[in-house]
């Protein structure tokens, strides 16, 4: 709409500063799963399993062929779409550009969507075979639980790590890893952001200042060890703190997510919603496909007064690439 729609009376009652909620505004997860372009009705993910050498004795020995598995998971296709209406009203009302505004809002909607099936896509089933009729449960997947219920520590991201080491995640070549949690558990880590003080024997002996003494002020002192949270700095970059905020623990890129929001990415689940889903996870664990670019378009509703809407609409599926690439990990949550 054109500037000069708007009134004089609202140029004087209304600000030009229009505040936007307290939300997340953009996809935090994209740099750590696989983005792929996906066409047509049906789209499958192949992949190999693995194969063993043999040994062989004597002169011309007889082939013997080893069998690979070839795996193929079909990538689902989900609709989302936003569709806002603007009256003539909200040209006096809002005082700012609504289109331009309800856009911007439509984006950040969408982009939340993304962060949701990527978490969904970490315990949903995986349809396999030809035709992708074989349902695979998460855990029939191999996806393992690391249970933090009793109260998350450090000794819990280091269960995880040791999860993908055993089964050969991230040894041989370059990996990366995340956990998404909410700053429940983000607070629940840096509480156990501290540097003890051990006596002769290795026991405990007292708390040196908390989380506030670094481990070079302490330096000279044989009974001073660093908790593995202390800044990267003095730990090998076991973990690493920018602004009060922890960003990796453990080789694991941490990724927040807020527990109050309208509908958490990090769901709340058991009998009594007792406990939290956080996921950890390669970055090869999973796989969103994008069918259609998103595109925000305002379009004429002459069924209706003076409105228009504006409406954006994208096609996207995630799924699971390989279960032993995923962990849960179970941590403690209660309403009270």
């Amino acid at each position: 709409m054109p500037q000069s729609t708007v009134s004089t009376h609202s140029k004087t009652m209304f600000l030009d500063i229009i505040h936007n909620k307290a939300q997340q505004i953009r996809a935090r997860l994209k740099a750590f799963v696989q983005v792929i372009k996906i066409a047509g009705k049906q789209t499958m993910y192949d992949g190999l399993g693995t194969v063993e050498a043999q040994e062989i004795s004597g002169r011309f020995p007889e082939v013997t062929f080893s069998d690979i598995e070839h795996t193929r998971r079909k990538i689902p296709r989900r609709r989302f779409a936003v569709a806002i209406p603007i009256d003539e009203r909200d040209i006096n009302d809002i005082m700012q550009d609504p289109e331009n505004m309800y856009a911007v809002a439509i984006i950040r909607a969408m982009e939340r969507v993304f962060d949701r099936l990527t978490i969904e896509a970490a315990f949903a089933s995986v349809f396999t075979g030809e035709d992708a009729t074989a349902e695979i449960t998460a855990d029939t997947d191999g996806v393992a639980t690391v249970d933090a219920t009793g109260g998350l520590t450090y000794d819990h991201l280091l269960e995880l790590a040791t999860a993908f080491i055993n089964n050969d995640v991230g040894t041989d070549m370059p990996e990366s890893f995340f956990l998404a949690l909410t700053g429940d558990e983000h607070r629940a880590l840096l509480a156990d952001f501290r540097v003890v003080q051990y006596d002769a024997n290795g026991k405990t002996a007292n708390n040196v200042g908390g989380g506030t003494l670094s481990f070079a002020a302490a330096a000279g002192s044989e009974n001073v060890r660093p908790n593995p949270l202390v800044n990267s700095d003095f730990t090998n970059r076991s973990g690493q703190i920018d602004n009060g905020r922890l960003v990796q623990a453990a080789g694991f890129n941490i990724i927040p997510f807020a527990a109050n929001a309208p509908n958490p990415v990090i769901e709340t689940l058991g009998d009594a919603n007792d406990y939290r889903r956080c996921v950890a996870a390669s970055t090869r664990g999973i796989l969103v496909g994008i069918h259609d670019e998103l595109e925000v378009v305002t379009q004429e509703r002459t069924d209706l007064i003076q409105t228009k809407q504006i409406v954006a609409v994208v096609t996207m599926g995630s799924l699971r690439t390989e279960g032993v690439l995923i962990q849960e990990l179970r941590t403690p949550w209660s309403d009270n």
